[in-house]
């Protein structure tokens, strides 16, 4: 069984932090390692996060935005041919189904898996 990540052990403000850095294309993995190591230092925990660690929470992030952009786009389809602009609670409750649905179908997708079938989302 593979052991938690040091990300995962993370406190929640520091986590951001990390996530805030590594959206910002001006800071190099490293410069982020230093930085979230230095802030748990300062606040005084016991843990440091390493270079191999903080590049694997990247491109994991990078993944999930990447499945996350393909649903978006997905959902846009099928809003498109639904109908953009929806009417009342109502509309506005089938396209974030709609939205879900395609996000799930993308997760489940991307792992190998076959689509969740329609009709668990009609149960």
């Amino acid at each position: 069984m593979a052991r938690a990540s040091t990300i995962d052990k993370l406190p929640a403000d520091i986590l951001e932090q990390l996530q805030t850095l590594l959206r910002d294309p001006r800071v190099t993995q490293i410069d982020a390692t230093q930085s979230i190591n230095e802030a748990l230092q300062h606040e005084g925990y016991d843990i440091t996060v390493s270079k191999s660690a903080v590049n694997r929470y990247s491109m994991k992030m990078e993944d999930v935005g990447a499945k996350l952009q393909q649903s978006r786009e997905m959902a846009q389809m099928w809003i498109g041919k639904l109908g953009a602009a929806p009417q009342g609670q109502v509309g506005k409750l089938i396209n974030e189904i709609i939205r879900t649905m395609a996000f799930d179908t993308a997760m489940h997708m991307s792992e190998g898996e076959d689509p969740v079938p329609l009709k668990c989302w009609l149960n």
